[in-house]
């Protein structure tokens, strides 16, 4: 009997250090489905008693009525003895692998079959209880084993919710996603602008075990450096002139949870070692108290900048390097993955066709061509904002290779042809520094919707240096 709706409540270790924990399953009227595989019909009765009250329980007796069973009634959990009489249970665990069944085997055996045991694991079953049965040693692995399967279910599900590839790099991308999520290592994510970091984050925590609790993102580029202890740990009342009341700090809110660090490459050296602190010992201290907070987060970073350059260059500390980056998730952007234009592009426009309520327009074939030879260079994030105008400018049902050349055309030749004109000048070196340097800053500047904070971001320089250089270069703001 297949589950379609339930609730659980989720134990983790206060440490984390379990590899396991269990859910109590309250269901309507449903519950997960545990077949048990065995010759002798005293061992049959006893397990069934020990199940019977939380889960719905088939028997069987023998090895082809078993193989029936599972192509029936496709069970959760199947347990199975490995000697079946004159058959094999090794041979059940193949049918369940081989047919790509939802359903997780358990061998039992006497210990002293270990070797069969180990191949049966190496084929593919989820665990091995010995003979003779104790009912927890059971329990606990069938439950362990529902949990393993739910997560895969989530995982087939949600994989391709907003995450759109067809690409090699990405599958590999995803992945890693997966595997990374079944742990509660920190995670660094690298990739440029607009490649989807902040999407990957929150995959990784809808697929782990923290995925209940809260996700927390923090744009590190963005809380000033006077507001950074406050923010993040939090504060009492009275603790400085304004704090009329007590507040949670980022820390506290994602206890239990997933801690996102966004643009972590923009982090102060001092802020980083505040930060390495609360999550390596995971204490937090609020302003304005004595007391020690004990708190709970998995830690996902991401940066589009080079960290180790920086690390070179002791812009970004070793120690806090090394403490984010245990797993490493590289985002290759969009013109390294050609082959994920076309899905996305058309995944965007049925999105926003449908939110936006719009007359429904498709792509001709040489429009989606014409679209997989552009670089993009902001990446996924531009793709969909040029799908975004390609549905208001065109004026036919059909999307052409004429409005895809207004759109890209429009938006980048201006820069390209600055260039040229500059390149073929006979200006001084003085002069056409400066002269790039503008068309330089303003290309930027377009590209980030005119945003001081993104745009010196993506230069590499401070805000307040950038607004320098613009009124020394004569753009307006």
């Amino acid at each position: 009997m297949k589950i379609k709706v339930f609730f659980g409540i989720v134990f983790f270790s206060i440490t984390g250090d379990l590899a396991f924990y269990s859910i109590i399953i309250c269901i309507m009227s449903s519950r997960f489905s545990v077949l048990v595989i065995d010759d002798e019909s005293e061992i049959l009765n006893s397990v069934e008693k020990m199940l019977k009250d939380e889960f719905n329980v088939i028997v069987s007796n023998s090895f082809d009525d078993g193989i029936c069973k599972i192509r029936e009634l496709k069970p959760d959990v199947v347990i199975v003895d490995l000697r079946l009489g004159e058959k094999d249970g090794r041979d059940i665990v193949k049918f369940v692998v081989g047919s790509k069944l939802n359903s997780q085997v358990i061998v039992v055996s006497a210990y002293s079959d270990i070797e069969n045991i180990v191949e049966c694991i190496k084929m593919g079953a989820f665990d091995f209880v010995e003979k003779p049965i104790s009912p927890t040693r059971l329990r606990v692995s069938i439950r362990n084993a529902i949990d393993n399967l739910s997560l895969k279910r989530v995982v087939e599900k949600v994989e391709f919710s907003g995450i759109i590839f067809k690409s090699q790099k990405m599958s590999e991308v995803i992945e890693l996603v997966k595997k990374a999520s079944s742990t509660n290592f920190p995670v660094l994510i690298l990739g440029e602008s607009g490649t989807g970091k902040e999407k990957i984050a929150h995959l990784i925590h809808s697929l782990s075990r923290r995925r209940d609790k809260e996700f927390v993102k923090i744009n590190c580029s963005a809380i000033p450096s006077e507001l950074f202890e406050s923010e993040l740990f939090g504060y009492e009342k009275g603790a400085f002139t304004g704090a009329v009341y007590s507040k949670k700090g980022k820390f506290e809110i994602a206890d239990g949870g997933t801690l996102f660090l966004d643009e972590i490459g923009d982090l102060s050296l001092e802020h980083q070692a505040k930060i390495l602190r609360a999550v390596e010992y995971g204490e937090i201290m609020k302003v304005g108290s004595k007391d020690i907070l004990n708190v709970d987060v998995r830690l996902v970073s991401a940066t589009n900048k080079d960290i180790e350059k920086m690390v070179k260059e002791k812009t970004f500390r070793e120690d806090s390097f090394f403490r984010i980056n245990v797993i490493t998730i590289y985002l290759p952007p969009l013109r390294e993955r050609k082959e994920d234009i076309k899905p996305l592009a058309l995944y965007f426009l049925e999105e926003t066709i449908k939110s936006e309520g719009l007359p429904q327009k498709i792509f001709s074939e040489d429009a989606l061509s014409m679209l997989e030879e552009y670089d993009f260079p902001g990446n996924i994030r531009e793709l969909k904002n040029i799908v975004n105008r390609l549905i208001v400018i065109s004026q036919n049902d059909v999307i052409s290779t004429q409005d895809i050349e207004k759109v890209i055309k429009n938006k980048f030749n201006p820069f390209e042809a600055k260039i040229v004109d500059l390149l073929s000048s006979r200006k001084s070196l003085v002069r056409a520094r400066s002269d790039f340097e503008k068309i330089y800053i303003l290309y930027h500047l377009e590209k980030n919707n005119m945003n001081i904070s993104k745009t010196a971001n993506s230069l590499g320089i401070l805000p307040n240096n950038l607004i320098r250089r613009m009124k020394k270069l004569g753009i307006s703001h």
